[in-house]
């Protein structure tokens, strides 16, 4: 299967996608064979060991809160990056047939002012994904050489996951003594890799789905300008011969629509069962790190505050992320039925204008991103989502403060 580009378009928006996935073996155009399965299959290996280690971990240090949010942070994420990694592959012929219509409208489109819209909504994309890509793997480089640095000039007074000395770039227990070396130096380059591909599936899937959205949302955008051009103010009464090129325009913009509409369902199809796995963590993971840091800043303790704020920041942007493509993919999609009202449809022909009606009732079905096709995501939901997670954290701040007894991790 091979994906043909114009250099001068759709290459340009699509080739950093091409190398991020094809990396992650779940770029749809790779040819399925041996080789392509035993790429996969590494890569959910690596994760696969990580998340192993870390679930050793969390079972030893259940009731040390610090040690237990740290581990649930990275935890969450392994296992996402998994979902998100074996959801990709089982929609692979939905990615292919949406990657390959994002070819097509590059290399087709001829209106200088729908070639401005689909790069402005272009840029957008590639902001969002070398920012994502850029804070994670800074972010997560500053982990390395934190460990290596606290290891380095430790004196044994701390201990990491295993109770030794030496401190490790995620918590994990591989129950061995991870100080001998070169044991505990062929550990931290295991981890930096693995941390690595899991910094680059975790969002690398997020800003591809994001940059399909961006496209739906650009074409619909589009749509949108030639449905308001669709008669001109000062048309002539329509005779018999315009009733029938109208009605092939009209054909014509269904026929987008539709594309259009069976271009979103593809995304959401793939991306509900990841977001709704999203949405099952993070609510309690903002409360519980919320918390984390709100005692960390009172304590003065800036380095923990620092790294709860770290966490924060990933959750937050992921849902952000989401939030905001449902949000305006709801908002362009909308905005079909203002377009086909504000056409002058007055000039139109009796039954044509009747067409109208039915593009403008569809209309009002807004395409939508949702999570497991009951939690629509938008901004709206965004904000619930914050103060659901505001409500547990001043409960969980409330009970921490009345209890008699604290416990001495609090």
């Amino acid at each position: 299967m091979t994906l043909s580009l114009n250099p001068d378009s759709s290459s340009v928006t699509i080739t950093m996608y091409k190398y991020n996935l094809s990396f992650l073996g779940v770029w749809p155009f790779q040819k399925k064979g041996i080789r392509y399965t035993i790429h996969l299959g590494l890569i959910l290996l690596t994760q696969v060991t990580l998340a192993i280690p870390e679930y050793i971990d969390l079972a030893l240090n259940i009731g040390d809160v610090d040690k237990t949010i740290e581990n649930l942070t990275c935890l969450v994420t392994v296992n996402m990056v998994i979902v998100k990694l074996i959801i990709m592959h089982i929609h692979r012929d939905s990615m292919v047939s949406c990657v390959n219509l994002v070819v097509a409208d590059w290399d087709r489109i001829q209106s200088a002012e729908a070639r401005r819209t689909m790069k402005r909504h272009r840029s957008w994309s590639k902001a969002v994904f070398l920012a994502a890509m850029a804070l994670l793997y800074v972010s997560y480089a500053l982990y390395i050489v934190l460990a290596v640095t606290v290891t380095a000039t430790s004196n044994c007074s701390g201990s990491n996951a295993n109770g030794s000395c030496k401190m490790l770039p995620m918590r994990a227990n591989y129950l061995v003594n991870t100080d001998l070396s070169p044991l505990y130096e062929i550990i931290v380059v295991l981890q930096s890799v693995q941390g690595m591909i899991t910094c680059t599936a975790n969002y690398g899937v997020d800003t591809f789905m994001f940059f399909l959205t961006m496209h739906v949302c650009g074409q619909l955008e589009i749509l949108q300008i030639n449905l308001r051009r669709f008669v001109s103010a000062d048309a002539p009464r329509p005779n018999i011969l315009d009733a029938r090129i109208f009605r092939k325009k009209i054909r014509i913009l269904s026929k987008r629509h539709c594309e259009l509409v069976d271009f979103s369902l593809h995304i959401e199809e793939t991306l509900n069962v990841i977001i709704l796995g999203l949405l099952l963590f993070s609510s309690v993971l903002i409360c519980l790190i919320g918390f984390r840091f709100i005692l960390s800043v009172e304590n003065g303790d800036l380095f923990g505050a620092g790294k709860y704020m770290s966490y924060l920041t990933a959750i937050l942007g992921q849902l952000f992320l989401y939030c905001f493509a449902g949000d305006y993919l709801q908002s362009q999609s909308l905005g079909l039925a203002s377009a086909a009202y504000e056409t002058h449809w007055y000039n139109l022909p009796p039954d044509i204008a009747r067409d109208l009606l039915f593009a403008m009732i569809r209309a009002k079905n807004p395409l939508r991103i949702s999570a497991g096709k009951f939690f629509f995501m938008t901004l709206e939901s965004f904000k619930v989502i914050l103060k659901t997670s505001a409500s547990y954290l001043s409960l969980l701040r409330v009970i921490v403060e009345r209890s008699a007894y604290k416990p001495k991790y609090f």
